[in-house]
């Protein structure tokens, strides 16, 4: 039994280090912001609908009713992205979308906590 032990030792270290690299990649991947070119899609001429929104952001962090707004803002759906460099937190930006009675974006702003 002893002599297996000794050969799992390097078995696992390797194993270990391999899942590491496995899961790099994703840290990387949360390491960028919201596009703003798709936050400036939702302020444009043209209403975005809650659909449309899910398609450019998908499922929203959070969402809440909320009082009428000056805009006729009436729910309010919460993004929300960890920007990485490396496995070193930097910031939190969340994304604020405001939805009118119809469905429609009335309102979207981004904002930063830095860590």
């Amino acid at each position: 039994m002893k002599k297996h032990s000794k050969s799992m030792w390097p078995l696992s270290l390797l194993v270990l280090i391999a899942v590491f690299i496995m899961t790099f990649p994703l840290y990387a991947d949360q390491s960028q912001g919201f596009d703003r070119q798709k936050v400036k899609l939702l302020t444009d001429a043209a209403k975005e609908s809650k659909a449309e929104v899910k398609t450019l952001f998908g499922e929203p962090t959070t969402t809440a009713p909320i009082k009428k707004t000056e805009e006729g803002c009436i729910e309010l759906w919460i993004y929300t992205k960890v920007i990485m460099d490396g496995i070193t937190l930097v910031k939190t930006e969340f994304l604020y979308v405001g939805f009118d009675e119809a469905g429609y974006v009335c309102s979207a702003e981004v904002t930063d906590e830095k860590n």
